[in-house]
């Protein structure tokens, strides 16, 4: 795991998904339910210190949007320490739901959500950025194309 100081925000950045000993709340745990190479392709696990405690650690997915960034790559730059701004710009903070469900039709989907309010806890300008950033993107059912209740960045299949 490698601490990561980047867009006014820091957390603990893990190419690996090697978090487990770490005390982490409110959140479900995408290798529970996906397969660790799916996962590795669309995703970083993140480690946030609580805002009251630094032993707990809020469990989030970095995901990047409007680009295709290698993310082996860039593990690379971050065990080198040569990561920029650049590299995260089109990164957001997002919470894994295994089973969100379509309220027209009942489908259920594995899905990268974000929330508005809580994207970065502290740093609310760099979430207001953020939001403008990914403003349109939210994902419609894939099976009724009907509007979900959470902002859904990313479905699984």
């Amino acid at each position: 795991m490698h601490k990561v100081n980047i867009e006014g925000t820091s957390f603990l950045y893990d190419d690996k998904f090697e978090y487990y000993n770490k005390n982490i709340i409110l959140s479900q745990d995408a290798i529970d339910f996906l397969d660790i190479n799916q996962l590795k392709k669309t995703v970083r696990p993140i480690l946030t210190e609580h805002y009251s405690n630094d032993k707990l650690y809020f469990l989030d997915y970095l995901y990047w949007f409007k680009t295709k960034l290698n993310l082996d790559d860039l593990d690379c730059k971050i065990l080198s320490n040569l990561y920029t701004k650049e590299d995260f710009k089109f990164s957001i903070k997002t919470r894994y739901v295994n089973e969100l469900i379509c309220s027209s039709c009942g489908s259920k989907h594995k899905s990268l959500v974000v929330d508005p309010v809580l994207i970065y806890p502290g740093n609310f300008n760099l979430g207001n950025e953020k939001r403008k950033l990914i403003e349109g993107l939210n994902l419609k059912c894939p099976k009724c194309d009907s509007d979900l209740t959470q902002f859904v960045i990313h479905i699984f299949n």
